[in-house]
């Protein structure tokens, strides 16, 4: 069977391609459409005899029907690659993201701020000296993958929709890289890696102007490593393994500071993996020298922005906040404590939300939440025994992860909370998405019970695939019947 493998993989993407061209070209666009900027490609391609084909269709036909192959192949063969299988997955729906969607229409005020650094570093729009100094700090490496994308659409001389789209493209193979790393790298627990790394939220964030989905990726990424190191406590932390980690923790969280605090976690790495107690001291105080060094690089050219408050809103005044919390701490420690008992299990629930700029669905959110709970059970492609989670460890990674949250809670109130008021603004669900695998791994199943499920291991796992890559196929097929389409 395997001798035909290859050309039963060849017929079926040129049968997939086939179909995708027949739909885009049997559902025209209506001509009222499309009224973008100018730069914006078009909705309908005019061919000869008067024929129309569907862009946006055909693009998502094609990067549906080729990932669904690639997952298909994937997910038969004898041994899984289960980082493979996140590559794809993330990669194939966000791309088809990428394709269906507007490129020049801003979906929210977030992403035009992004939009203007982006082309700014690229080197696409004229600044002062000021502009780069503002630009060049916390946020620049989660900007570099679309940065590289604007370069290049800009050296092939593309219109800004394309430009753009490229910029994204480059952002999407960049967290899908990083993602199947962290699941490749994970020793245990890899379905629930794979499961936060495709929710929904994250694949969005892939295909959207953001350096979230670089927070994402390289968070995933810091705890694999870590998981890998405690999984093996003998083995020596070598010198490439150490700056290894400390790099992807530090440049994935510079473009957020506050989940810098995530750099703590290094603690957990026993005395056994160094040489001697000093070295191990010296590591411990280098990690809380870096996430200094990395707290300390928001104020770099954005002193003044931040004490101004809010730019989207007009009543916020951090230098005015400060002055009522230093005046009035007792009112603000009570109103930051109610917010944390009320709402943040609110923030965790919501976090994996449907959220694709149409719309959020509560209901999807708690299953998937549910999901990766239930993903711990899964024992495929782990390797037999460890206990690289003890109890001990769990409670600490449980409070790691929630330290990101309390430093962000803490910034909205002073910058996006107008003074004085009795409540917090700005914290979103999505915010505590890139610290959703430390609670996960925290409540996680003993090896023992899911070692009982092992023989359902594969199907749970190709289940769970097959199920995202769906969701997310659905997320953009929203897009594809959007009314902005005119289908």
């Amino acid at each position: 069977m395997r001798r035909y493998e290859k050309w039963l993989v060849l017929t079926a993407l040129l049968l997939v391609t086939a179909a995708a061209l027949i739909a885009a070209l049997c559902v025209p666009v209506a001509a009222v459409a499309w009224e973008w900027e100018d730069g914006e490609p078009a909705v309908c391609l005019l061919l000869r005899g008067g024929a129309a084909l569907n862009l946006p269709l055909l693009f998502f036909g094609l990067t549906v029907g080729w990932g669904a192959v690639w997952l298909a192949w994937l997910l038969t063969r004898k041994k899984v690659a289960w980082h493979r299988v996140c590559f794809a997955i993330l990669l194939s729906t966000g791309m088809m993201l990428v394709l269906t969607r507007p490129a020049m229409p801003l979906s929210t005020w977030d992403e035009g701020v992004h939009r203007e650094k982006i082309l700014l570093l690229a080197g696409l729009e004229s600044v002062t000296w000021a502009d780069y100094l503002f630009t060049y700090t916390t946020w620049l490496f989660g900007y570099v993958p679309y940065v590289l994308g604007a370069v290049i659409g800009r050296l092939l001389r593309l219109g800004d929709g394309w430009i753009f789209r490229m910029a994204n493209m480059l952002a999407v193979l960049a967290q899908a890289a990083v993602s199947a790393l962290a699941v490749k790298h994970a020793p245990r627990y890899k379905l629930t890696f794979l499961t936060l790394a495709v929710l929904p939220t994250c694949v969005w964030l892939a295909s959207s102007m953001s350096y979230d989905g670089t927070v994402v990726s390289y968070v995933l990424l810091g705890a694999a490593l870590l998981l890998e190191e405690l999984d093996a406590p003998n083995r020596r932390l070598t010198g490439v393994r150490a700056i290894t980690l400390m790099a992807v923790l530090c440049l994935g969280t510079l473009a957020k500071p506050a989940y810098s605090l995530l750099i703590l976690m290094v603690w957990l790495l026993p005395r056994t993996k160094f040489a001697s107690g000093r070295r191990s001291a010296a590591f411990r105080a280098f990690a809380v020298l870096a996430m200094v060094m990395c707290l300390l690089s928001l104020l770099m050219g954005a002193y003044d922005d931040l004490m101004a408050g809010d730019p989207r809103t007009d009543d916020t005044d951090s230098a005015g906040q400060l002055a009522y919390v230093l005046n009035n701490p007792g009112a603000a420690l009570g109103v930051l404590g109610r917010y944390i008992l009320r709402e943040v299990p609110a923030l965790y629930g919501q976090a994996a939300d449907f959220w694709c700029g149409m719309g959020a669905n509560h209901m999807v959110s708690a299953l998937l939440l549910a999901v990766v709970v239930l993903s711990t059970l899964c024992t495929a492609g782990e390797a037999e025994g460890g206990l690289c989670l003890i109890a001990g460890r769990r409670a600490a990674l449980a409070v790691l992860g929630f330290l990101p949250v309390l430093a962000l809670i803490g910034s909205q109130y002073m910058v996006t909370t107008p003074p004085g008021m009795d409540a917090v603004q700005g914290m979103q669900p999505r915010y505590t998405l890139p610290v959703l695998v430390f609670p996960a791994l925290a409540l996680a199943a003993p090896y023992g019970l899911r070692r009982r499920w092992s023989p359902a291991a594969g199907g749970m796992a190709t289940a769970l695939a097959v199920g995202l890559f769906l969701l997310n196929v659905c997320n953009g097929w929203q897009w594809v019947m959007a009314p902005c389409y005119g289908v």
